[in-house]
Parts: structure tokens; sequence; C-alpha cells
């Protein structure tokens, strides 16, 4: 047996089931607008630091290794060094440079560094000048 409801009842309905929509929809948003200030702060005291981009970081160690000019600049990462350098050398005139971040981290940025002019050293023995491709 099929039960017919009839027009008017049916938009009664479906009003209210919009209306109940639109005030759940309401309340939602109150609440995040009153949890988006919490959150900010929260944030704020647990969040992580943006770290410095490779770029900006000052060379902490340079060394020249077969004519290649190699600059170890470790950078803040999770509360560890982030390993990272850059590869320079001249060619033809014109200054070319590499810059390189791997994914080891260390505690301190002497041991970093010291780890980054190491890969440099191998990244030039392995590519040379191609590393400027």
């Amino acid at each position: 047996m099929v039960i017919s409801m009839p027009v008017h009842q049916r938009r009664r309905a479906a009003g209210a089931t919009d209306l109940a929509l639109g005030q759940v929809a309401g309340i939602c948003a109150i609440q995040r607008g009153q949890m988006e200030p919490a959150m900010s702060f929260l944030k704020s005291l647990f969040g992580r630091k943006e770290a410095k981009p490779a770029g900006q970081a000052a060379p902490l160690k340079s060394t020249e290794y077969k004519g290649f000019t190699i600059h170890a600049t470790p950078f803040p990462e999770g509360g560890q060094q982030q390993l990272s350098g850059v590869i320079e050398k001249e060619i033809d005139g014109e200054m070319k440079s590499h810059r390189f971040i791997r994914a080891d981290r260390f505690p301190g940025a002497e041991e970093a560094a010291d780890f980054a002019i190491v890969k440099a050293r191998q990244l030039i023995d392995e590519q040379g000048e191609r590393l400027f491709k």
C-alpha cells in the first residue's frame, strides 16, 4: 500500500527540513567563529615556527674543491639543523651556482656544515660541471 502526502504538507515538511538544516549550519558557523581565536592562540603557543629558507642562510663554512667553491648553509628545521649548501663555479665568465638541500638533519650546525661539504664533494665528483645544466 502506497500513501501519498498532499502537496501542501510536502512543502511544509520540506520547509521545516530546510529551516532545520539552516539552523544547524548557522550553529556550526557560530561555533567555528568562536573556535578560530582559540585555535589561533593554541597555534601560536604550540605551532611550529617557520624556518628561514635555505636561500637566506649565511654560509657557515666555505671551501674550494677541484675549482668549485662550496658553501655550507645549514638552516634550523624542527629543532635541528637541515643539511644544505651551495656549489659555485665560474664558467665562461659567468658565476654558476647549484643549491642542494638534503633530508639529513643534525643536532648542531657545525655537524650539518661538515656533512654538507662532504656531500658537495660527492656531487662534484659524480656530476662535475653537469650540476649547472
